[in-house]
């Protein structure tokens, strides 16, 4: 690469020395040579050779090798007309920009109006600055040809063009290079060639489409029936309680050693002599808020290996297993209000996979069974153990039969909500603020003592939106089930209770 560009450098200087060795020539022969030559030359040529040394020169040394082989013949002076015009062309398209998009106005100063555009993205250019091309029929926006100072003014435009797409007043102006028409059309050309590549791209992926679409599906009924006949085999891992027992050893599970200032006590060192004795993989390690220490383990079995190992060797050291908190879910629709042990019974007796994993060791409680808000149905509310919440999701497709119907079965995420301050965790027995807020206006009194609630035109202010700063506003009550806070807590709570479901 390097020897390459040494040698295009060197084939550059030897032609710039002969457009040189040309100037030279003309200027010392001023009498035979044509007035237009002499003034061309000294113009342009000696004053792009002064400013932009390497721009004139790579132009310079593309366009002779081009003049000299279109020449056919001409003279020296005539060639060097061609070479002079090309480079000053391509010199001033270097220092020049096209605005497009910007709206004609009757008795314009064009300058003017372009030194507002680039102010407006931080720029003050000195510039010249005319309208190019033929006024449309429909929208006078004929193209501004610009031109800057040099070369990097052009640069630094580019960078803060950008800007334009936040401007109020010039978001539609576009600006770019002056190119010239052999480079606009390979441009052009370009840009229809990946065109056609898309649309090739796509129709392909449409045909594929249209020939998924086309193929024969299932029934819905007869995607139920097999889901039953798979339920039911002894396939299935539910089924099997030598397998279950295996799927939960593979868990990923955590251990707490609960912080203990003892001499006799557990140290870090202790425990980590311990794990590396005991070849037991540790995935990480944590302390909580209270100075336990909390060790995600690979396994359950690793897990219980490494708390016998403890308890042997610090038998005054607490290690447990962190409390599990269970999923709760809705079940609608009952046709009854069933007792807690009638409505147990009927879904041990009506899904029988539930009933084998709670014989294994699973949890499923019945909390209450209250009326729906609409109709004469009811729902139940139940505490299940993950293991049983899986087997709902995706054996039986969140569906449990309970007597002479097939309810649909929900997830339950219930907040605490603090009546007196209104904030999350935590219900208005155990709330510590100085002061209450209004669950309606946000303002500093009991919700129940609130005096705008009842007044025409009001807008409630949920305080709990008002402190997150929620980008969805805050013009609900703090009680509202669509509040963005509490759905956020909600969510929060759902990744809680998936975390703690491995241990």
């Amino acid at each position: 690469m390097k020897a390459e560009l040494s040698s295009t450098k060197s084939q550059l200087m030897e032609n710039l020395k002969w457009v040189i060795s040309l100037q030279e020539q003309i200027i010392n022969s001023k009498d035979s040579q044509p007035e237009a030559v002499k003034n061309v030359v000294e113009t342009s040529v000696e004053s792009n050779l002064k400013e932009q040394f390497k721009s004139y020169s790579a132009a310079a040394a593309e366009n002779v090798m081009v003049c000299q082989a279109d020449a056919d013949g001409l003279s020296n002076s005539a060639i060097l007309r061609k070479v002079v015009k090309s480079v000053v062309q391509e010199e001033d398209r270097s220092r020049n920009v096209i605005v497009l998009g910007l709206q004609e106005r009757k008795g314009e100063n064009i300058e003017s109006r372009v030194e507002e555009l680039f102010q407006d993205i931080g720029l003050k250019p000195h510039l010249l600055a005319v309208r190019v091309g033929k006024v449309g029929k429909e929208k006078n926006r004929r193209p501004v040809n610009v031109s800057l100072s040099s070369s990097s003014t052009v640069y630094e435009v580019y960078r803060q063009v950008r800007k334009l797409r936040n401007s109020e007043k010039f978001s539609k102006v576009f600006v770019r290079p002056d190119r010239s028409h052999e480079s606009s059309s390979d441009r052009s050309g370009l840009t229809k060639t990946l065109l056609k590549s898309l649309v090739t791209s796509m129709e392909g992926s449409l045909s594929e489409i249209k020939a998924l679409l086309e193929k024969p599906f299932k029934s819905n009924e007869s995607c139920i029936a097999a889901q039953r006949n798979r339920s039911c085999t002894t396939q299935n891992v539910w089924h099997n309680p030598e397998r279950l027992k295996v799927v939960k050893s593979k868990t990923p599970a955590k251990l707490v050693i609960d912080k203990a200032d003892t001499e006799d006590s557990l140290s870090d060192k202790d425990l980590e002599k311990i794990i590396v004795n005991c070849s037991i993989p540790v995935e990480s390690s944590f302390e909580d808020k209270s100075g336990s220490k909390i060790l995600v383990l690979g396994s359950s079995s690793d897990r219980d290996k490494l708390k016998a190992r403890i308890s042997e060797a610090f038998p005054s050291q607490i290690v447990k297993s962190p409390a599990v908190r269970l999923p709760t879910i809705s079940v609608a629709n009952l046709s009854t209000q069933f007792s807690h042990e009638d409505l147990e019974n009927m879904i041990f007796s009506q899904n029988p996979d539930i009933k084998n994993q709670c014989d294994n060791g699973s949890t499923l409680t019945v909390l209450s069974v209250r009326p729906q808000r609409s109709g004469k149905r009811f729902y139940a509310s139940l505490k299940v153990s993950q293991d049983i919440r899986d087997l709902i999701d995706q054996s039986l497709k969140n569906k449990l039969y309970v007597g002479m119907s097939r309810c649909d079965v929900y997830d339950h995420f219930h907040v605490k909500r603090c009546n007196r301050c209104q904030k999350f965790n935590h219900y208005k027995g155990q709330c510590k603020a100085s002061a209450p807020v209004c669950a309606n206006c946000s303002e500093d009194h009991e919700t129940n003592s609130c005096t705008k609630a009842g007044l025409d035109g009001f807008v409630p202010s949920c305080i709990n939106c008002k402190r997150n700063s929620c980008s969805e506003g805050h013009a609900h009550a703090a009680t509202s089930k669509v509040c963005y806070s509490y759905i956020a807590a909600q969510e929060n709570l759902k990744k809680a209770i998936a975390s703690k479901n491995g241990i």
